[in-house]
């Protein structure tokens, strides 16, 4: 295929490009290149592109001849000349499936009446994991003082995304070896299992930076940020430490999450300079499948002194404890303190009464039980709050429950020996955990006085249902095809 044809395409195609395309996961601000190094007048460049793939459909039916059906890369200038770097591929020959490498990559110039582009260089293209980077020279007509990017341009199957904000790239040319003091990226990102021989998988995995000093007036901290498919679903902060032992951080783990391909990235940050910031680095991808499986809630949270403690129908000895806290008993204005882990349904309190500075006030718990294997098992649901009062780090007063236990029970299924527990409250709430699945939901339902039912509740999950306000309730818990696994149990 010729240039000129080659030129035509991707000057429609850049003239079309949009902001935002309708009905789309990901908006244009989405992608932004940046300067990487420079080494004389050879530069390198890079764009971070989450849902990039190892290779892709080309010539496909839905795009006419000579359409662009992708592209990768920036428009930059010089303040006299406007220049693009670009992998694309425009459709030309027969329907085939091809890699990055085979598309095209170069470095083009723009014509000074704005109406074309021509070659003007060689561009050699480098893919790790989900960035790509370029590297290339450039003439010695163009003026490496004025450099600034532009303009960020992505294209999949028709869909354009433009982002113009603009970034000065000036200040990296005509040195030597010149990388903007950016901190060296982490390595060797990857999902790993939970080092100690069980294989239990889902642990973000990281090696340190070698920017990494950990100093303690130095700033660093690691972003971790998870993402399913292009959509960002978690994200964590980790402290810097200074020494050469891997991350091995399991909190993935503590929220549920769906089935999917997941992958993440790790980027050592400098929260006194943002501009140090380093590349990220990306993980291999990790199919997982939900279980549908999910563990009971705790419950019958109380205080023994600074010492948290609940019940519990789970045999996880893994817990995640969070925390709350505000001025007054009643405020609906808490704020968000942080999460920690802990084993054996107990957890010391003290670290955040008497470690974390915010005062006298309420301070507010709850319990989630976590799995080692969520191949087997999801997180459950929170507890219900314990909500205590502080002052002078001392837990003055609460720590008991919210309600009494009325009534309590369970039922097994002799085909399956599985287990339901139930347990109805003082405050109109009944309780219940187990083998409560999607595939084994328990149905609450409430009556009036005539008997005639007035609502129904269905846990798919160990959880609380409200019975407040009614006459009478029976609890159902079905099977397959919607048969009872028992009989009805009167609950109220």
């Amino acid at each position: 295929m010729s240039i000129i044809r080659k030129t035509i395409g991707f000057v429609l195609a850049v003239l079309l490009t949009v902001s935002l395309v309708p009905g789309t996961a990901l908006a244009a601000d989405d992608y932004l290149a940046r300067f990487v190094k420079s080494e004389g007048r050879t530069y390198t460049f890079a764009l971070d592109v989450p849902e990039l793939k190892e290779v892709y459909p080309v010539n496909v039916d839905e795009m006419d001849e000579d359409d662009m059906e992708y592209a990768w890369g920036f428009h930059f200038t010089d303040g006299t000349h406007e220049y693009e770097v670009m992998t694309s591929h425009f459709k030309y020959g027969e329907p085939e499936t091809v890699s990055l490498y085979d598309m095209q990559t170069d470095l083009w110039e723009q014509h000074s009446d704005g109406d074309g582009f021509t070659v003007i260089g060689d561009c050699k293209l480098n893919v790790e994991n989900t960035t790509l980077y370029w590297t290339f020279t450039m003439p010695e007509y163009v003026d490496l003082s004025g450099l600034k990017i532009t303009e960020t341009i992505v294209c999949y199957l028709g869909d354009y995304y433009s982002n113009d904000t603009v970034v000065d790239v000036s200040g990296g040319g005509g040195g030597s070896g010149t990388e903007n003091s950016r901190l060296a990226p982490p390595q060797n990102a990857r999902w790993e299992t939970d080092g100690e021989g069980n294989g239990y998988p889902g642990y973000l995995y990281w090696e340190p930076s070698p920017g990494d000093t950990g100093d303690a007036d130095s700033h660093l901290e690691y972003l971790v940020e998870v993402y399913k498919g292009s959509e960002r679903v978690y994200m964590v902060g980790w402290s810097a430490r200074g020494t050469a032992e891997p991350f091995r951080v399991a909190s993935f783990l503590w929220e549920p999450h769906e089935s999917g391909e997941y992958r993440f990235s790790v980027t050592l940050e400098d929260w006194g300079d943002e501009s140090r910031n380093s590349d990220p680095v990306w993980s291999n991808v990790w199919t997982y499948e939900n279980p549908g499986v999910y563990l009971p809630v705790p419950y019958g949270l109380r205080t023994e002194g600074n010492t948290l403690i609940w019940q519990n129908d789970s045999d996880s000895d893994f817990q995640n404890i969070k925390w709350y806290f505000s001025e007054e008993e009643s405020s609906e204005e808490i704020s968000g303190g942080s999460s920690w882990a802990t084993e054996n349904n107990t957890a010391d309190l003290s670290r955040v009464t008497k470690s974390f500075r915010c005062g006298d006030g309420w301070y507010h718990f709850r319990v989630r039980n976590l799995s080692r294997d969520i191949r087997a098992a999801c997180p459950g649901d929170w507890s219900e709050y314990l909500t205590v009062q502080v002052i002078g780090g001392e837990i003055v007063s609460g720590g008991g429950s919210s309600y009494t236990v009325l009534e309590q029970g369970s039922r097994t299924d002799p085909a399956t020996n599985e287990t339901i527990r139930y347990e109805t409250r003082s405050d109109g709430s009944v309780a219940v955990s187990g083998d409560v699945s999607p595939a084994a939901p328990v149905w609450v339902a409430s009556y009036d006085e005539s008997g005639r039912m007035t609502g129904v509740t269905q846990l798919t999950k160990p959880g609380t249902a409200d019975i407040s306000g009614t006459d009478s309730s029976r609890l159902f818990w079905l099977g397959e095809g919607a048969m009872p696994k028992c009989d009805s149990i009167p609950i109220k």
